[in-house]
Formats: structure tokens, sequence, C-alpha cells
């Protein structure tokens, strides 16, 4: 079967035949806002407490640090934050991503930054002058978080408008035709099972991103519960990212290694399953349980071949897994031989 990529994207498609503006915005601008925020932390230096505070719980700091280490833990958070979705801004590009999704990532770019930036750097103009860090201001630091908010959504704004228009043309692709049925005798069963894995690169991506999350505050000198939840969210995610595929005569099964989320669909209720190549940044917007155009959702878990399943008055259905053609072929052969 020809395999090509389905239901294309809304609005029209990134390019870089004019790079500048786009790598600005993704990244020129998220990195100068670490410098600075490092800057004019550096520049407070000998107005502040040793060490300063970091973290606050209800009107006081319960995490501390020191300068070098909350200086490392500014430049790792902001430019790490600012190269990753960047990286992704023009992976989004190459893969043909819609403008539209482009200008979401860049607005998504410039609040994180500016919130962050400025969030930072108002947690230490609360202790300027302090003998004792566990003197700082709960609530000074309310009135500069609110601050940080109000610079987030402007540079949210100009991220989304900053994006020139003119690089948008018109979309392409289409629905792959249903996958043969295959043919069942009357008393015959069949199974079909296939596994669904996060492809490599992102995979490797996601868990260097995560051990960093989790490993950070240790190496800064933060004590607390702070790499605890780091670890925690690691393990929580960790069971997203390999499923189990299965095919039989009640219909489609997928579930997590761990056996949850799972979800199931009848045969009964399944209209045709096609199978269909899958561009997981120009299609959906990323990897992971997904929503895309044409009302499109599933698991989308790496680019290429991919089982899709069309549903009376439900949202089609895609799971990114090799031998999709034949697990559709066995399902529309249930639907034929049950109808």
């Amino acid at each position: 079967m020809n395999l090509r990529p389905t239901a294309p994207s809304t609005g029209g498609r990134a390019s870089l035949r004019r790079p500048v503006p786009v790598l600005l915005v993704l990244f020129g601008v998220p990195l100068a806002l670490a410098a600075a925020a490092v800057a004019v932390v550096l520049a407070w230096a000998p107005e502040l407490p040793d060490p300063l505070a970091i973290h606050w719980s209800g009107d006081g700091p319960d995490g501390f640090s020191s300068l070098g280490g909350f200086i490392a833990l500014i430049a790792a958070t902001l430019a790490g934050i600012a190269l990753l979705l960047g990286a992704i801004g023009v992976a989004a590009i190459r893969a043909g991503q819609s403008m539209r999704a482009l200008r979401a990532l860049a607005a998504l770019q410039l609040a994180t930054a500016g919130f962050l930036a400025v969030g930072m750097t108002a947690s230490v103009a609360i202790q300027r002058g302090l003998a004792d860090a566990g003197d700082a201001d709960g609530a000074a630091l309310g009135r500069g978080m609110l601050v940080a908010a109000g610079a987030a959504v402007a540079l949210g704004a100009v991220g989304a408008l900053a994006l020139p228009r003119q690089h948008e043309t018109a979309p392409t692709g289409g629905l792959d035709a249903p996958a043969p049925a295959l043919e069942l005798g009357a008393q015959e069963r069949a199974i079909w099972t296939g596994r669904a894995a996060m492809e490599t690169r992102v995979l490797v991506a996601l868990l260097l991103t995560l051990g960093a999350v989790a490993l950070l505050p240790i190496l800064v000198g933060v004590e607390g519960w702070a790499s605890l939840i780091g670890a925690g969210v690691v393990l929580l995610i960790l069971p997203f990212l390999f499923w189990r595929v299965r095919v039989d005569r009640r219909g489609l099964t997928t579930r997590s290694v761990l056996g949850w989320p799972r979800w199931s669909m009848a045969a009964g209720d399944i209209v045709e399953a096609r199978a269909v190549a899958v561009n997981p940044l120009a299609e959906f917007g990323g990897w992971g349980i997904r929503f895309g155009g044409g009302g499109r959702w599933g698991l989308v878990l790496r680019r290429g071949s991919a089982l899709e399943i069309h549903r009376a008055g439900k949202a089609p259905f895609v799971v990114t897994v090799d031998g999709a053609e034949e697990a559709a072929a066995l399902l529309n052969g249930y639907r034929r031989r049950d109808a």
C-alpha cells in the first residue's frame, strides 16, 4: 500500500526562505533575556546576602543557594528552555508545520522566557540590602510575580505577531484509501499485536531534559522536595512512552506498558480502518497523546506508519505502529464478517 501524509494541517506551511525573523524570535530574544537576567543579578551581587533565597513557601523562603548556584540555575533554565523550544520550532518548519502553529510556539517561547527572566530577577531584587535571606518579604515576591505575568503576556503577544505571514504556502495532503479487508472464515479467529514506542531521538532528548530537571536542584545545592518532585515527574511520564496495541475479534485495544491509560474500540463501532503515514510535528504539533488537524487524536509517538480508526460520530483515532496495514486489514475483516 502506498502511504502518504494524512489530514492536512490548518493554515499554510512554514518556510525558511527568510529565516532571520523566525530565528530571532525563537533564539535571539529568549537568549538575550537570559543574558540580561544574569547580568542584572551579577550587578547586584555586592548587595545580596549569602546564601540567597531561591524558593518560597507561604510568606517566607524555604530554599537557599549560593549566588553562583543561582546564576547557574538562571542560565541553565532560561538558556535550556530557549534552545529546546527553538530547536522544536526549527524542526517544525522543516517538517512543514503550519505557520499558525509556529506562531503559537513563538508566543509560548517568549512568554516563558519573559516570565522566568522577570520572575527570577524579581526574587533577587527583594533581597537587596538584606543580611539574611530568610528576612525576604514573600508579599513583595508576589507583586514581582504579577509583573512577571504581565511581561509574559506582553512578550507572548509579540511572539505571536512578530513572525512573517508571507512565509505560508498552500497545504497539501490527503487520506489514504481504507485497507483491504482480511478474509476470515465464519469461525476463524485471528489476533494481531504490536508495540508503539517513542522514536529514539525524541526519547533521548526527553529523558535528558527530564533528567536535568530532576538533578538540577542537587547541582545548585538546593535541599528539599524539589529533586524528589523532578524524579516523580520522570516516573509519571515514562509509562506514556511505551504502549501495547492489540487487534482481535473484539476490536482495537491500546494500553500503556503499566496497563493504564487504556483505550478500547469495539469492532462493531468501527466504520473503517486505514494504514496511513504520520508526521508528528506537521500534523499534530509534537509527540505523545496528541490532538491534530481534522479532529484526529491518538498516540503519536514517531514518524511513519500508523493505524487510523474511523467510527461513526467520533473523532478519528491514530496510533503510530509498525504493521499498521495488517492491523487495519484484520479490523476491516472482522467488521465485514460480523456486520
